[in-house]
């Protein structure tokens, strides 16, 4: 199918879209896996796309995701999923693959999210309670 069709059937009612408040106005997120930047648009999403990356965190590695071609009418199998040790690596594959080069930054910066998130969780990094105004004694 092509993937204005696609996106045509899904932009309305899909259960990756997320809305979300901001004062008057409402911003829609997508969760789909093979969305680096997390935006619901055609152009980000991954279902409507017929190549796409994904940099998810599965567990204590980050994995990267990248949807075959060949396997379109076997969702189990669409991608491809690989441990990736640093953000070269993710930027290597992106472009060497031709898969979305738009995105390689994107895919970088995720990358070194969730890799600082890991880092984090790793030293059991706990955010402090900030408190407003002067302490009273």
């Amino acid at each position: 199918m092509s993937s204005e069709l696609v996106w045509n059937i899904v932009k309305n009612n899909s259960s990756f879209l997320r809305k979300q408040k901001q004062g008057c106005k409402i911003t829609t997120f997508s969760t789909d896996k093979m969305n680096v930047t997390n935006v619901y648009s055609p152009k980000c999403m991954g279902i409507c796309q017929k190549r796409a990356v994904g940099v998810n965190c599965e567990g204590k590695h980050i994995m990267l995701s990248i949807k075959s071609t060949k396997n379109d009418n076997k969702p189990c199998k669409m991608a491809a999923k690989a441990h990736v040790k640093c953000a070269k690596s993710v930027s290597k594959e992106v472009v060497k693959g031709c898969y979305r080069p738009c995105f390689e930054a994107a895919a970088v910066a995720r990358y070194n999210a969730l890799d600082l998130a890991l880092r984090r969780a790793k030293k059991g990094y706990v955010n402090k309670k900030r408190t407003m105004g002067r302490r009273s004694n």
